[in-house]
């Protein structure tokens, strides 16, 4: 493979450089970490052969050849950007790395990828830039994943974007995605991932999906609450990240989505804190403050009323991890804070 290091975190360039090593090598067993998003980060062992066979999925899929050029603008830590590794490596392609950036595309240049690999924060700075816009319409395609992407920004990407750009569903577990949603052009699907080759689904007794793919013998059992049809499975959001409010349940990424599809300039997070009465009551963390007279009136006439924040807090910066997912560990540590402090306000 060909290396162009645009990368100047001397950490992350002998990480890469490590780990390519080590693909050239005969080292069979790789470690990966997962990222911590919702619980304590862990570390998974995949052997050679997992590796091949999940960049093999991604390379048929794609119909990716030796002279397309990938875009990895992640950390070296995560599996996404060892994953992005693996792929040029298996193909003998070029990799361009730029490393954990907001912003990949200024670094590019003159350089163009066919291929490129995004978080959704990462995505929206690109639209958000007419240079960098133009930068990403030259890739062939472009996989979105790592984080909910919010009704607001898919519209936008079937609006700004001419690149053909696909949500990616998966996990480490996973040696990253194993299903893929096309967000845009004609192909566009609102709603179904689709898996790929080899790839099987099933729906636990708790309405959780299993996995069974080439990489592994025994189904894996997700946290993600899913539908499955003829055309694929929709995804409903995360088990763990469900408010029991008075027994009623609330999707709390379902209900960002809503919001923020309304109020995307105050930058909506939800989270649910422990409460006497309720068991757990939902709390929304503003960047920018809402009017709430407005919003309430708007939130009785589009979510239902359990649905509705009881509680809100304006705070200067949302906690992420380095991956570009947000943090909801930190997250509900800050509501948990201001509860005792008596900093919440009722919306």
């Amino acid at each position: 493979m060909k290396l162009t290091n645009l990368c100047s975190q001397t950490e992350q360039v002998q990480k890469l450089l490590n780990f390519i090593e080590s693909l050239e090598s005969k080292q069979d067993q790789f470690v990966f970490s997962t990222s911590g998003s919702t619980g304590q980060p862990k570390q998974i062992v995949f052997n050679r052969n997992q590796l091949e066979i999940s960049a093999g999925q991604t390379i048929d899929f794609f119909r990716l050849k030796s002279s397309d050029v990938l875009l990895c603008p992640f950390s070296m830590d995560y599996v996404a950007a060892k994953m992005m590794v693996v792929r040029a490596f298996v193909l003998d392609a070029e990799l361009i790395f730029t490393g954990p950036v907001g912003n990949p595309m200024p670094l590019l240049g003159n350089l163009q990828a066919q291929f490129a690999a995004l978080v959704p924060l990462q995505m929206q700075q690109i639209l958000g830039e007419a240079e960098s816009l133009a930068k990403l319409n030259v890739c062939q395609n472009v996989i979105v994943g790592g984080a909910p992407i919010s009704l607001l920004l898919e519209k936008q990407i079937r609006e700004q974007v001419s690149s053909a750009v696909y949500q990616t569903y998966g996990m480490t577990e996973t040696l990253t995605h194993v299903a893929l949603r096309r967000i845009n052009g004609k192909n566009a699907d609102a709603t179904y991932y689709k898996a790929l080759k080899g790839v099987s689904l099933k729906l636990a007794e708790n309405g959780t999906l299993a996995i069974k793919s080439p990489l592994q013998d025994d189904w894996l059992q997700t946290n993600d609450l899913a539908e499955i049809g003829a055309e694929g499975f929709r995804w409903l959001g995360r088990l763990d990240l469900v408010i029991n409010s008075g027994g009623h349940k609330i999707n709390i990424e379902y209900l960002e989505d809503v919001i923020n599809s309304e109020w995307n300039d105050s930058e909506c997070f939800i989270c649910g804190i422990s409460s006497d009465k309720l068991g757990e009551q939902t709390v929304m963390l503003l960047k920018k403050p809402m009017v709430m007279d407005t919003f309430k009136t708007w939130a009785k006439q589009s979510l239902h009323r359990y649905e509705i924040p009881k509680l809100w807090l304006a705070i200067d910066q949302m906690p992420m991890l380095p991956n570009g997912k947000t943090d909801r560990q930190a997250l509900k540590k800050i509501a948990e804070a201001a509860a005792v402090d008596g900093r919440l306000q009722v919306v």
